[in-house]
């Protein structure tokens, strides 16, 4: 929700206690997703900048681009900014599988190995509540 609503500030917050939040992704839409759906360029440069960016990543159901959701949006700048981080290996990086993060089981899946049981772990996912 702080990305649609382009909360800069509560977006770091949480990264900043759970920072695989970045990829996560919430009824297939990632954070990142959110930002430049909603036009909010200052997000955007930060999600990307911290490593959110995966140039594998097709929105749901459409399966567009980031770079073309923007274009369809007409936010120019976003779009320009997307394709040039794209073109930067520093900033890319392929998220690969999310589903689990921050379980035991899920960290044991994304290393290929076979989960020894779900331990729940409280983090920022588990703490933070949604601002109004």
């Amino acid at each position: 929700m702080a990305s649609r609503a382009g909360d800069l500030d509560r977006v770091k917050e949480l990264a900043g206690q759970c920072p695989a939040l970045l990829t996560c992704q919430y009824d297939y839409t990632a954070p990142l997703h959110l930002a430049v759906n909603a036009g909010h360029v200052h997000l955007v440069r930060n999600l990307v900048e911290h490593g959110a960016l995966d140039p594998g990543y097709r929105n749901h159901p459409f399966l567009e681009s980031l770079v073309a959701l923007a274009e369809d949006r007409e936010y120019h700048e976003i779009a320009a900014f997307l394709s040039e981080s794209l073109s930067r290996p520093e900033l890319i990086r392929e998220w690969g599988d999310t589903a689990g993060v921050g379980t035991e089981e899920g960290a044991h899946r994304n290393r290929g190995g076979a989960p020894p049981g779900r331990v729940r772990l409280q983090t920022a996912v588990g703490r933070s509540r949604v601002r109004p």
